[in-house]
């Protein structure tokens, strides 16, 4: 804390009326103070033990000025607008003004300790937030402190300090409370038989968020909200929860190639809508490329292997909407071909342990006796220590 010089105090503040017609010291419009302050009252206090009368004493920043010592320098530049750029305002004090004694370092370390300078900011401090909070009396209590913190140029956390010290009673607030997000248990079989579906699934969830967080780095200020659980993807007709059928072209998913254009994707009934629950859904790569409107090469030969897929897409765009480009037009006039039946889960179990069985009988032929170990040669104390080592 020190005391300001006379240029550093009329180009941040001067002398006006108030509406009751009493002078007070408010913060002019200009480079030198906060936008958030200018017009308004600088923080003052009382303090007759400074012997300087008993005249305010005004507390910003890091400065304190006793209002009677610097009483002629802010009269002989009230005259000046409050807009007035700093640059062109200044004042020099006469060689007998009261001024001097504080601007010799010598005096004015006479005239009180930096302890005492610290208790006028604080002091200062306690009867701001009484104004501030007069004048804001329906504001939250942070609004309040940081309404005071930039009219002291301080920070909040230690105006906050400040006034914890002094024993001034801040109202409690409580903060609401954040709705806690719903974890919806999902039904998904965690099996052995189903161990690197769960993995797949739980990798295009997340590579499904990761897509939202890149369009909402992209498209900064359009808040783009991401709240779904795997829950949202179960599917009750599957084995296991995990689907079978890309629901856009009715091909079967590959959950063993994660590059395939079959491989699994978390994919969304209305493409101009948000990855919420209701609205996302499990489909091939594929699908989602096309009911998300990009390219997809050589599509035409990839349709040649399921004929079927026009009629599925069909049934598909009836419910949801879709993109009018070549690839929807080319989906939409394949000719009609019947969809293969959806298996039950009964069916799909009985197709399950098929494999299983195939797998163990395969196995099992190739199975052989197992090879007699070589009998190990014993080695001599001699022929140990002469070298005689047999290569084989």
């Amino acid at each position: 804390m020190r005391y300001p010089d006379v240029n550093t105090l009329v180009q941040h503040v001067m002398l006006q009326l108030s509406p009751n017609g009493k002078p007070r010291a408010v913060f002019r419009h200009n480079e030198r103070n906060l936008s958030t302050c200018w017009g308004k009252e600088v923080p003052y206090c009382m303090a007759d033990f400074l012997r300087t009368g008993k005249a305010p004493v005004l507390v910003f920043d890091n400065y304190i000025a006793p209002l009677s010592i610097y009483v002629d320098a802010l009269e002989a530049t009230q005259e000046q607008p409050i807009d007035t750029p700093h640059q062109y305002i200044g004042y020099t004090p006469g060689p007998h003004e009261k001024v001097w004694t504080l601007l010799d370092k010598d005096m004015a370390s006479t005239i009180a300790s930096q302890d005492t300078l610290k208790m006028l900011q604080r002091h200062a401090t306690t009867k701001t937030y009484e104004r501030v909070k007069q004048e804001m009396p329906d504001e939250r209590l942070e609004h309040v402190l940081t309404e005071v913190a930039n009219r002291m140029g301080r920070t909040r956390a230690l105006v906050r300090k400040i006034l914890v010290e002094a024993q001034v009673e801040l109202p409690v607030e409580q903060k609401p409370e954040k709705p806690k997000a719903v974890v919806k248990p999902h039904k998904f079989s965690t099996a052995l038989a189903f161990k690197g579906h769960f993995s797949i699934l739980t990798a295009i969830a997340q590579q499904c968020r990761v897509s939202v967080i890149q369009r909402r780095r992209k498209n900064a200020g359009e808040p783009e909200p991401c709240s779904f659980s795997l829950a949202d993807l179960h599917d009750p007709t599957a084995l296991g929860g995990f689907p079978i059928r890309c629901p856009v072209l009715g091909v079967e998913l590959n959950w063993e190639e994660s590059m395939s254009w079959y491989a699994p994707r978390v994919g969304r009934y209305d493409p101009n809508g948000f990855c919420v629950g209701g609205n996302i859904v499990i489909m091939s790569k594929l699908g989602k490329r096309i009911t998300e409107g990009l390219s997809v090469r050589n599509l035409e030969g990839l349709l040649k292997q399921h004929p079927y897929a026009g009629t599925a897409f069909k049934e598909w765009a009836s419910k949801h909407p879709v993109p009018s480009d070549p690839a929807t037009r080319l989906l939409l006039n394949l000719p009609y071909h019947p969809l293969p039946p959806l298996p039950t889960i009964e069916e799909q179990r009985e197709a399950q342990q098929a494999g299983f069985d195939r797998y163990h009988n395969q196995v099992g032929m190739t199975d052989t006796a197992p090879t007699p170990a070589k009998p190990i040669k014993q080695l001599s104390v001699h022929d140990i220590l002469g070298g005689n080592w047999d290569e084989d």
